[in-house]
């Protein structure tokens, strides 16, 4: 006689599930910054894009921010704009998932640049930077346009520099 199997159904925390970008956000954004259709490379796109996924011991979202950081920078997709659409990239990535980063004034070129000079510290610089957004609910479609554009709207001098500087 055979035991009789129960299937129960997992309960999913809230936050388990994670937002991602796409291929098609990263492309809007990379417009954003450089005000113009850059050439780019489809394979090293995508695979800079792919970077925000969990693999390993990078979990966490803070540790899946800083493997997009590292490996957008180093993929270098775009023809132009690459550091300043892998800063915004990573900050909508933790925006639309719960958390902003937290950088006073010229904050946002030091991590960055931090990172592009070491990807083994993109870690430790965001996850001192990341701070939970205070009312923020995970569900439905994430506004990567709405994220996009307050992070925009807060890094503009800094975001505009880094686009200047390729």
């Amino acid at each position: 006689m055979r035991a009789a199997l129960l299937w129960r159904p997992l309960r999913w925390n809230a936050m388990t599930e994670l937002h991602y970008l796409t291929v098609q956000d990263v492309l809007w954004m990379n417009l954003q910054v450089t005000r113009k259709v850059q050439h780019f490379r489809y394979a090293r796109l995508e695979e800079a894009v792919y970077y925000q996924y969990a693999y390993g011991e990078n979990r966490g979202l803070v540790a899946q921010a800083a493997r997009l950081a590292g490996g957008f920078l180093r993929m270098h997709p775009f023809e132009a704009g690459n550091v300043a659409t892998a800063f915004l990239a990573v900050a909508v990535f933790l925006r639309i998932n719960g958390t902003d980063l937290e950088l006073g004034e010229g904050g946002a070129l030091a991590l960055i640049r931090g990172i592009g000079e070491d990807r083994a510290r993109a870690l430790p610089l965001l996850d001192g930077a990341a701070r939970p957004m205070a009312e923020f609910k995970h569900a439905g479609t994430p506004d990567i346009r709405g994220a996009s554009l307050t992070v925009l709207n807060c890094y503009a001098s800094e975001i505009a520099e880094m686009a200047a500087e390729g």
